[in-house]
């Protein structure tokens, strides 16, 4: 398989060599990370995710394929990214966008960018003869984000999460689900 080497800057980086695997703070777990099918992401997609992996950018993935990664089946539209707005990172994110975008990159007022880096989530898109890091918000940074939103979609999801979190500590909830394959098949 293929790995995106940095380039750039990103090359001469402290704390860029070689794979890394989701443990940017300290005292987090290194722990493998969730491997994509390279068929769920357009070309375009997998396009924008390689500059930013080969330029070693500072980035969480936010918005609704947050959502979608944390367990919440629904559509999305697009890909929002959440960087580091660290005058480094700022360049290397300049160097990976200049060949792909022509415009300006939104943040999140709600939640800072350390907050989201910290808690992040690594996936990798796999496939097609390579392997492309794509990070994730954190399930509780996501949370605050959308729910500072207020936007009648985000609040729907924030809704949901509440409900399935409610619905595990429910004991009544848990004994129906670990009986559940002893029901009959109807």
């Amino acid at each position: 398989m293929e790995r995106i080497v940095p380039r750039g800057a990103a090359a001469h980086r402290p704390g860029t060599e070689g794979p890394r695997l989701r443990s940017p703070g300290e005292g987090r777990p290194r722990v493998a990370p969730i491997r994509i099918d390279a068929g769920h992401c357009s070309p375009d997609t997998r396009a924008f995710f390689a500059a930013l992996a080969g330029e070693r950018v500072r980035y969480v993935v936010v918005g609704g394929e947050a959502v979608i990664l944390h367990g919440h089946v629904r559509l999305t539209g697009d890909v929002d990214v959440f960087y580091s707005r660290d005058s480094e990172d700022l360049h290397l994110l300049f160097g990976a966008l200049v060949a792909l975008w022509d415009g300006d990159v939104p943040g999140i007022d709600a939640v800072s960018f350390d907050e989201a880096w910290a808690g992040h989530v690594e996936a990798v898109i796999v496939g097609e003869g390579s392997e492309i890091p794509v990070r994730f918000i954190g399930l509780d940074a996501l949370d605050k984000s959308k729910r500072a939103s207020g936007r009648p979609r985000d609040l729907d999801d924030t809704a949901l999460w509440a409900s399935q979190h409610n619905a595990d500590e429910d004991p009544q909830h848990k004994h129906h689900e670990e009986n559940a394959h002893a029901l009959p098949a109807r």
